[in-house]
């Protein structure tokens, strides 16, 4: 239960505090020259009480030392998250670095909106680092023999794992968009072993011109660049480079290292190799150092919406072209007045014993979008939404066991 309720305030906040990027060029922005206009106030992001309360909840364990955590409020109780042959080679990744990380980014974008709370906010941020740098989030790198996969190395650090180190760099450069203190910059964090027998240190700084250097220097097995750093060893994924790309953007002036090249070379390459012309959909992964470079060609939707929605950050313009022609793609209307937002193999294909059992409709920032079952996060844009469908369209999400197995990973809009 406790596990859920920092899920859902990962999502809840995330959905609240991401705006939609992608309005249409018939919407206009709000009059707000009219000062106190009600209008006006009504169209600013607003935080609930109920959303201030998880905040204090996330807070409360962000700043309790991490032995003394219920194992349940890490996440998934399973040191994978899930059943082995999910996922990677062996079993699915560790899921503790997801959790902790985006309930960090929510955190960050939470804080745009209340600087009243800006202290707070910063111990649970501080507290989100130290978490992520407990053994418990990031050894399973060096236990592949141990936890049956052939991917892994022997430092956390470098050269690859970017799926953990790009977290590490994001959320202490959002640590530092905070509090302005350059504790990440100044002093070295540690990556100690349980046992205590390796430590490996690095900081913001020295973190990002590492990711940074790679980014722009590996090369696959013909000698071409493709300006990301790879995971799982010899994978690369643009959703997992979204979250280095977009900490790129957001360094403190002090730390001089050229965001623009990074993020112009990736967006440029990823956009004319990994994003599919027609649906606008990601490409599962790229695999640089097989004897032949090869894609893999599936179209995740969980993926393809998180890198649509990070690089944002750094590419709105690149993303405000493409991603309408994704979300209509995601988007499949059953019959009228009723559709799916698809993001797994049901996409294009037939929802069996479709049930439209609603638990809760998403509020007027929404979109929302959660598997409970996967841990993904989706998020598509209910204002395009409208902007397509029409105004009266609502997002409401269907309870997973009211699913039928084809539509797991959809979530129902319906016409009110």
């Amino acid at each position: 239960m406790e596990s859920l309720k920092l899920a859902l305030f990962t999502v809840g906040t995330l959905v609240l505090l991401m705006l939609p990027a992608c309005a249409s060029e018939s919407e206009t922005p709000s009059d707000f020259t009219e000062s106190g206009s009600i209008e006006a106030f009504a169209e600013l992001p607003f935080v609930s009480n109920e959303q201030l309360g998880m905040f204090n909840y996330v807070h409360s364990i962000s700043v309790t030392p991490p032995d003394a955590i219920n194992a349940a409020d890490w996440g998934p109780d399973i040191p994978f998250g899930a059943a082995a042959g999910a996922g990677a080679p062996g079993g699915a990744v560790n899921m503790h670095r997801y959790t902790i990380a985006f309930t960090g980014y929510g955190v960050s974008m939470l804080s745009e909106l209340t600087p009243a709370y800006r202290e707070r906010h910063i111990e649970t941020l501080d507290g989100m680092v130290q978490k992520l740098l407990n053994p418990l989030v990031w050894d399973y790198w060096m236990r592949g023999d141990e936890l049956g996969f052939d991917w892994g190395g022997e430092n956390p650090i470098h050269p690859y794992n970017i799926m953990y180190t790009g977290h590490l760099q994001l959320l202490m450069a959002f640590y530092e968009r905070q509090a302005g203190d350059r504790k990440y910059i100044d002093n070295d964090v540690e990556l100690t072993t349980g046992d205590g027998s390796k430590t490996w240190t690095t900081n913001l700084e020295a973190l990002s011109r590492d990711i940074h250097q790679q980014s722009l220097a590996n090369k696959d097995t013909n000698g071409e660049n493709f300006y990301s750093v790879s995971c799982e060893t010899p994978w690369v994924f643009t959703c997992c480079n979204t979250i280095a790309q977009l900490a790129f953007a957001i360094l403190p002036e002090s730390i001089d290292l050229d965001a623009k090249a990074a993020n112009s070379s990736f967006v440029e390459w990823h956009g004319e190799h990994m994003l599919e012309p027609e649906t606008k959909y990601y490409y599962n992964r790229f695999k640089p150092y097989e004897a032949v470079p090869e894609f893999d060609t599936k179209l995740p939707g969980a993926y393809s919406a998180w890198a649509h929605h990070f690089m944002h950050g750094f590419a709105p313009e690149f993303v405000e072209q493409h991603y309408p022609t994704f979300i209509e793609n995601a988007v499949e209307l059953v019959e009228p007045g009723v559709g799916i937002v698809s993001f797994g193999p049901n996409r294009g294909g037939a929802f069996e014993d479709l049930t439209l059992v609603t638990a809760s409709s998403i509020d007027r920032y929404g979109p929302c979008s959660w598997s409970s079952r996967t841990g993904s996060r989706y998020g598509p844009r209910l204002r395009l939404l409208r902007t397509t469908f029409g105004p009266s369209w609502r997002i409401r999400v269907a309870p997973s066991s009211t699913r039928s197995r084809s539509c797991d990973r959809s979530q129902t809009a319906t016409r009110s």
